[in-house]
């Protein structure tokens, strides 16, 4: 296992989590007043070379694929040419989650996501130079691939047929996908904070050499660290009363 798939060093957070997303704070005038490191990292410039740089210098005005707002494209300054810094773009050219060509130092052009996050009361009556909003990126790859591992994680929350459920350390559940639901046959909220000997009362495990109960097999992987596979548990289910089922 590679250390990028250990768990001590999965990174849960979204590409456009601001705490690692390239992170740019603007005035109204969409003058860069602040430059995060990842900023820096991902575009080449380090803060002293972007501060005070209109925002048009590193990013498209317009977003791919996207047609010019009317005020934009005839607002003057404004340059449509790859590269060529402009002036006085207010807010309207970079809203919400928007896909723009990002210009990096050495002269590379990188696809990236966008989102914008207004400031209370933003810079009104401030002046330029006052923080008006928040922009954050990240790389096109790099968001596709946070949404495919969104996707699967979906998938088992939603779509799969095999029940699961996510149990504290006090061994009360918390979390269980759609699957588990139908075994127990209500809503997660009807049972959250349960205990699994509560699920399934009079429940035990077929497997020899094994607490009988799901209480004391939790307990003992709590207590070694260790996995238990290959167990046999016998009760009834929950949403089906008066059978007993076998669950491996």
């Amino acid at each position: 296992m590679s250390a990028a798939n250990t768990a001590e060093s999965a990174d849960y957070r979204g590409p456009l989590d601001i705490t690692r997303a390239a992170t740019m704070v603007l005035d109204a005038d969409s003058t860069v007043i602040g430059w995060s490191p990842t900023a820096a990292e991902l575009l080449g410039y380090e803060p002293a070379e972007a501060l005070g740089r209109p925002l048009s210098a590193f990013l498209s005005v317009h977003p791919v694929g996207g047609s010019p707002p009317a005020a934009a494209a005839e607002a003057p300054g404004v340059s449509e040419a790859p590269g060529t810094p402009a002036t006085g773009i207010g807010p309207p050219s970079l809203v919400g989650n928007e896909i723009h060509v990002a210009h990096a130092r050495d002269g590379r052009e990188l696809l990236v996501a966008t989102a914008t996050c207004p400031l209370p009361g933003g810079a009104a009556g401030h002046g330029p130079g006052a923080p008006d909003r928040i922009l954050v990126a990240a790389e096109m790859g790099e968001l596709r691939h946070w949404e495919s591992r969104l996707a699967l994680l979906q998938g088992l929350a939603t779509q799969s047929p095999v029940g699961l459920a996510i149990y504290d350390t006090d061994l009360r559940l918390t979390w269980c996908n759609t699957a588990y639901e139908r075994e127990i046959g209500q809503p997660l909220a009807a049972f959250r904070g349960m205990r699994a000997d509560e699920l399934y009362g009079g429940g035990s495990f077929v497997t020899p050499g094994y607490p009988q109960t799901l209480d004391g097999v939790m307990h003992q992987v709590l207590d070694t660290g260790e996995p238990i596979l290959d167990l046999n548990f016998r009760a009834q289910q929950p949403s089906d009363p008066g059978r007993d089922h076998l669950w491996s």
